[in-house]
């Protein structure tokens, strides 16, 4: 769902608040990256979770370029499993 962004008024004074696009609704406000609350909305939404199931059938390389999709620029990542070689 794509959102877009505003500089807060009010009681969020001082925030950067997030709106859908499609009926311009608030969806909430945060006083940090708003990149970090845009991807943490886009993967909350994501109906798409089968990467995260089971045992990965990919290789680290393919691995760390999915991870751009998710992530942004200078978040800490730490991906947990069994490794098999």
């Amino acid at each position: 769902m794509p959102y877009f962004t505003k500089k807060g008024k009010g009681k969020d004074k001082g925030k950067t608040c997030v709106y859908k696009k499609e009926d311009r609704t608030k969806v909430g406000c945060t006083a940090g990256p708003v990149e970090k609350y845009l991807t943490a909305l886009r993967m909350a939404e994501s109906e798409d979770l089968e990467w995260m199931m089971g045992s990965p059938k990919i290789r680290l390389g393919e691995i760390k370029r999915e991870i751009y999709d998710y992530v942004s620029p200078g978040d800490t990542v730490y991906v947990t499993g069994r490794l098999f070689l």
